[in-house]
């Protein structure tokens, strides 16, 4: 029985390969398609001609300081203390001939006395420091002609109307220095002896040297970086290549620019343990400057950076499914569950059903993963086509249907109890690219690579972990749970290859090694935060914590373990092991991560201990058992896990839950061996842009210091707020005192660096203003819809007749909806007070559901030619012209009132457009015209009609 058991397994492998291709070749055969080179979104962008304004400010997330010019002779930094609830430095430390000066509040000095081009601001003994200092480094490239601290911060004046470019940045990063009395000095910190109140007497030779080497960078701040990559099928390697841009610049002391190609500080903290599989085109550099994402360290000298990671076999190859010897008396008990199980599961092969009931299809997928894998272990040809044959009616006929899914900016989403997006990528995003890892299992272990190539446009939209990922973490956002990172990568990789499309085989590999990072971190970095706590709150962080997800902004990654926070809600490491299902992501934990895992596994408050009804449950759509993670990670034989728990004492749940502890107990009865699914290629691949392929990148993190928006710009660090502000903000940097921002803007240099410019103005009294024709808030606009958006895409993707130009008296007819023109009147209460609320007007109880899109139309007499602010906001996203020239897009909402867009007005009639969305929320927008302080421009005639009247 047991040799016959071996030969169905045997032939029910074989036909799954290729006819007369070997395993040893690859299993999927050569390559079915052949890639293009994909262009990064950013090429070409001419970032020279956006610096001549009278205010700039260039940051980029791969340095932590921020480059600052302005057409003034003054420039006033940490200012507006009233405004940000801050106090200003109580020692600025300046470099003379004579050595280190120290001015005090009240002081000031010559600028011509400047030794180097450097000044370092401490807040020791600063009102809004009572437990740690933040010493800030401001670089100077032409010399100030005075330098005074007092109550608003320090003012630097200069000779001409040109403060140069000026660099600010935190001096250690993230790091939090110790004051002399408080508690946080009794922490492991490595900055324990950085006492930064005794610099004002002997600023140490180190620190010297630290501002020294920090103003060389800045001297050639890396104003862009470009990213590639290649794929090696023959080398197992994958190269993410960072090509760097620099803007160098030179000062009056005569500084030697220094370039510092700085890699991800997330790749940083997995560097921090010195066993992760990559390699560098040039030696690294690391000068100590701590994030919250991990330390910041890069090469120098070069324009271009390789990282070559040794990952691609973990794609490649696929752990291979055998049946316990019959010396394996648990091992054969466990083949005897699964096989009843399978068979209670599939009665027969003409009927599907989903697991827990359709309303619950967002989890029931999860688990169905297993039921694949079962596959190999069948006995009985019958029972394999029963199972293949209903399985093959499930995917075809329920999973891959798009009505499954909702969608979002044209990527598609799954919901369900519990799973939402609120507008955003959210959960939902999270289990769309979970299902793919189902659908691998189903097209690998049943050969139905057609189903796959049929429904190939949908399962991509699925594929929504890179929209999720950025350089500074590398890897996706917001995730706790290992078995949602590189596993879906894996599987949409091996898809691809198998179908074809080797561009998303290529980017697909991409992402899975970005994952393993996060998977490497989680286990190995809280070692770095504890050596350099504190990191977002000042209590004392145990040893035994985990980097769990990644937050934007500064927050970079969150902390928790089973004591640390005392505050907090849902302790995110204990969920570090959901939906951990791929075998092949296990191999990569076993071969650099056996150590911290199997202390994680058996310590008695970090492992299964303190939940021992999981030692016995496998429920396989969330929690995995205890034996199942003691036989993927740490490989513990049949009769060490039936020790545990036996495979008849396993709770029945749902059959996954029974197939996949099963497997637990049968893999290990022999030993492991892998089937190569891609084989070696001739050439590695052309690079290919990585993340920034695509612009709608929604944010830029920097890595020290964040802005909002606000003016003057202010550096923010996440939480760390004091009084009744929530976030520190060290003050504005503010070169035109009195000045609010006027006309401003935001280009995207490349996707991760991006410049801020102003115009400012003096603000008019509001009294004094010659009130408008026009008032804003009560003035009817012309709006037209509702028009289809049944992808989410229609903003860019589909453009309806409005956009040809408007026709107040026309009507149109697409995908079942009637959209015609209303005159609406903007709501006149409150705090909704100026948007205009379509949902009333152009919605009804009949109207079907989906996506939805409207044009809002307006027009504006201007009696001379002159800018103007155009005030926006939505509750989706919206996209905007101006006499017909685009000037703002915006694909998700955005803050009421808060956006902001100069545009040009002619003299005579000027017509707006606005194409708004339905986004997550009520159906509304606002739209004002504003002079460059935000108060009302006269000469302004609003009305909804064109010129004509029409």
């Amino acid at each position: 029985m047991v040799q016959r058991i071996e030969l169905v397994l045997v032939l029910c492998l074989s036909c799954m390969l290729p006819w007369g291709l070997m395993a040893a070749d690859g299993l999927y055969g050569g390559p079915h398609g052949t890639p293009t080179l994909v262009p990064s979104a950013y090429d070409g962008v001419a970032w020279r001609e956006c610096l001549d304004r009278p205010f700039a400010l260039i940051r980029s997330s791969t340095h932590p300081a921020w480059m600052l010019r302005a057409e003034s002779t003054v420039l006033r930094c940490f200012s507006k203390p009233d405004k940000y609830d801050w106090s200003p430095p109580t020692a600025l430390l300046v470099p003379t001939r004579d050595g280190i000066r120290s001015l005090r509040r009240g002081g000031e000095m010559d600028g011509a006395v400047m030794s180097r081009p450097w000044l370092l601001a401490s807040f020791a003994g600063s009102e809004s420091f009572d437990v740690f200092d933040a010493p800030y480094l401001v670089v100077l490239q032409h010399r100030a002609e005075a330098i005074r601290l007092d109550a608003d911060g320090v003012t630097l004046t200069f000779s001409e109307e040109e403060t140069g470019w000026v660099g600010a940045m935190p001096l250690f990063g993230m790091l939090k220095l110790p004051l002399r009395d408080s508690l946080i000095r009794e922490l492991p910190c490595v900055q324990r002896s950085l006492a930064s109140w005794t610099w004002s007497e002997s600023l140490p030779d180190d620190v010297i040297r630290r501002c020294d080497w920090w103003s060389r960078t800045i001297r050639a701040f890396p104003v862009r970086m470009m990213e590639s990559f290649s794929v090696d099928d023959t080398a197992r390697t994958l190269t993410i290549r960072q090509e760097y841009e620099y803007f160098n610049t030179t000062d009056d002391w005569g500084t030697e620019p220094l370039k510092f190609a700085a890699v991800a500080p997330t790749l940083g903290l997995a560097l921090d343990h010195g066993t992760f599989p990559v390699t560098f085109s040039a030696p690294l550099h690391d000068p100590g400057l701590m994030t919250h994402f991990g330390p910041l360290v890069g090469a120098l000298g070069v324009d271009r950076l390789d990282a070559v990671y040794s990952l691609m076999s973990y794609i490649h190859e696929t752990e291979r499914m055998q049946v316990p010897p019959p010396e394996s008396a648990v091992g054969q008990e466990a083949l005897g569950i699964l096989r009843k199980a399978m068979a209670k599961r599939f009665p027969d092969g003409d009927s599907w059903r989903v697991d827990f009931g359709k309303w619950s299809f967002c989890w029931a997928i999860q688990s169905d993963y297993w039921y694949p894998y079962g596959l190999p272990y069948l006995e009985d040809p019958e029972a394999i086509e029963k199972a293949r044959g209903s399985l093959r009616k499930y995917y075809d006929e329920y999973v891959l249907q798009r009505e499954r899914f909702g969608p979002h900016r044209g990527k598609l989403q799954l919901h369900g109890p519990g799973i939402a997006s609120w507008g955003r990528w959210g959960d939902s995003g999270k289990f769309s690219a979970n299902l793919l890892r189902s659908v691998w299992a189903y097209a690998h272990f049943t050969d139905d690579w057609d189903l796959i190539r049929e429904r190939w446009a949908l399962l991509k939209r699925l594929f929504i972990t890179p929209e999720e990922m950025d350089w500074t973490g590398v890897g996706r956002h917001s995730i706790a749970e290992q078995g949602d990172e590189a596993p879906p990568c894996i599987a949409m990789a091996r898809m691809a290859y198998r179908v074809g499309d080797m561009d998303t085989y290529h980017f697909a590999s991409y992402c899975a090694v970005r994952e393993f990072v996060h998977h490497y971190v989680k286990s190995y970095g809280s070692s770095y935060f504890y050596r350099h706590q504190p990191v977002n709150r000042a209590e004392p962080m145990p040893m035994k914590v985990f980097p769990t997800n990644i937050w934007g902004t500064t927050a970079g990654w969150q902390i928790d373990g089973p004591h640390y926070p005392r505050k907090h809600g849902e302790r995110q490491y204990t969920n570090r092991w959901v939906r951990f299902h791929c075998l092949d992501t296990a191999r990569f934990f076993r071969d650099y991560l056996s150590k911290p895992v199997a202390w994680e596994l058996t310590d008695p408050e970090l492992g299964w201990d303190h939940w021992a009804w999981r030692y016995n449950r496998d429920d396989s759509h969330i929690m995995t058992s205890y034996i199942r993670a003691r036989s993927f990670l740490m490989e513990d034989s049949p009769e060490k896990l039936a020790s545990l728990v036996p495979p008849s004492c396993m709770r029945e749940y749902e059959p996954t839950g029974t197939i996949a502890p099963m497997i637990a107990f049968i893999r290990t009865a022999r030993a492991r061996e892998t089937d190569r699914l891609i084989p070696a290629a001739e050439h590695p691949s052309p690079y290919a842009a990585g993340l920034e392929r695509s612009a709608e990148r929604e944010n830029t993190y920097s890595i020290a210091q964040d802005y909002y928006g606000s003016y003057p710009p202010a550096p923010l660090w996440w939480k760390w707020g004091r009084g009744r502000k929530q976030h520190r903000v060290f003050g504005g940097f503010d070169p035109f005192p009195g000045m609010v921002r006027g006309h401003a803007g935001r280009q995207r240099l490349s996707y991760v660096s991006e410049l801020f410019w102003f115009d400012p103005v003096v603000p008019r009294e509001a009294g004094a203003v010659t009130p408008t024709t026009t008032e804003w808030e009560t003035q009817a606009w012309s709006v037209c819809g509702p028009f289809s958006n049944p992808e989410d895409d229609g903003l860019k993707q589909r453009v309806y007749e409005p956009e040809q130009g408007v026709e107040l008296d026309k009507s149109y007819t697409h995908d079942g909806l009637t959209a015609s023109w209303h005159r609406l009147v903007p709501i006149d209460n409150g705090k909704n007070r100026g948007r205009l609320d379509m949902e009333g007007t152009l919605l009804n109880k009949k109207t079907p559901k989906g996506g939805k899109l409207a044009y809002v139309s307006g027009f504006v007499k201007s009696d001379r030619v002159q800018r103007a602010v155009l005030r926006l906001g939505a509750a989706g996203g919206m996209r905007v012209w101006v006499n017909g020239e685009e000037v703002h897009y915006w694909h998700v909402g955005s803050k009421w009132e808060e956006g902001r867009v100069t545009i040009a007005l002619r003299k005579g009639s000027n017509e707006i457009l606005i194409k708004v969305g339905k986004g997550w929320g009520k159906w509304q927008v606002y739209a004002s015209v504003v002079g460059a302080d935000d108060l009302p421009l006269p000469g302004l005639e609003f009305s909804a009609l064109s010129p004509g009247g029409k």
